[in-house]
């Protein structure tokens, strides 16, 4: 059975394939589900980051100008998916805000200062209007 994060994260993903113009793309970054210690060990070898986002966002180049000159370079989003607000007994969608993990906020920072835009996503209306 899939988790609620897992469902509209496939979702997304097939909104964004079907409307993003090529050569956008979009990558799932798989740091979830279980490893052995050894595999892990590898992973974690390789590069592999606690708290990286669910999914990547990638555009084409873009010029601008930035803080010490011009700058250049692709457009990157990063989008974290948290499962969909719970039904109150009222039958109200909860406020309460998904909580992010201490390594993914430590990443949402670090990204954050290489200028790119982080993305806490519950519900797909909530990403398309975002983006």
């Amino acid at each position: 059975m899939n988790r609620p994060e897992e469902s509209l994260q496939i979702a997304c993903v097939a909104f964004l394939r079907a409307a993003l113009p090529r050569p956008w793309i979009c990558n799932h970054i798989p740091n979830g589900g279980y490893r052995t210690k050894v595999e892990g060990a590898k992973f974690k070898a390789m590069g592999t980051l606690p708290g990286m986002p669910d999914l990547l966002v990638w555009g084409p180049y873009v010029a601008g100008y930035g803080i010490g000159g011009d700058i250049i370079g692709p457009r990157v989003i990063a989008i974290e998916f948290k499962a969909p607000p719970k039904r109150l007994r009222s039958g109200g969608k909860s406020v309460a805000r998904p909580r992010l993990s201490p390594a993914q906020t430590a990443r949402q920072a670090d990204l954050g200062a290489c200028g790119v835009p982080y993305l806490v996503i519950d519900d797909m209306a909530e990403m398309i209007q975002a983006l």
